[in-house]
């Protein structure tokens, strides 16, 4: 059973979306390293070891990380949830684009020749 959803395959899909929520805010290394590996399914203490940060201080960027990404999305965002509010993103990105294409592609006379 799908979805419904458009599929976010991976973590470098995911930040693109995310960079394109927050326009003028960045992330720094080690939230975009905690997004990745949490978009991976990671746990904070592998993700610690890996970068070689304490595991408080991983779970203290990525505790912030979420707090950042929901004031952006307008919704909750944990690391548990990261995939689904991504995708969700995702799809409305999608249908706001494909709006944006649809209006752009249509003139008045296209209009008025399609009603006559």
């Amino acid at each position: 059973m799908t979805s419904g959803l458009p599929p976010v395959a991976s973590p470098e899909e995911a930040l693109a979306i995310v960079e394109r929520t927050l326009r003028e805010e960045h992330l720094n290394k080690l939230q975009v390293m905690v997004f990745r590996q949490a978009w991976e399914e990671q746990s904070y203490y592998a993700i610690a070891k890996t970068s070689g940060y304490e595991v408080g201080y991983v779970k203290q960027t990525g505790s912030h990380l979420w707090q950042l990404l929901s004031q952006a999305f307008g919704e909750k965002v944990t690391k548990s949830n990261l995939h689904l509010v991504l995708k969700r993103k995702a799809k409305e990105l999608d249908n706001k684009s494909s709006a944006i294409r649809i209006s752009n592609n249509s003139s008045p006379i296209d209009e008025f020749q399609c009603i006559g």
